[in-house]
């Protein structure tokens, strides 16, 4: 149950860290 909880928040972080670039290289 715990490591899923990390697993599930490393990978909310990890997308999150995807938009933001997406956004950075779009605006380019």
């Amino acid at each position: 149950e715990e490591e899923n909880r990390r697993l599930k928040r490393m990978y909310a972080d990890l997308s999150m860290q995807t938009d933001i670039l997406k956004e950075a290289l779009g605006k380019k």
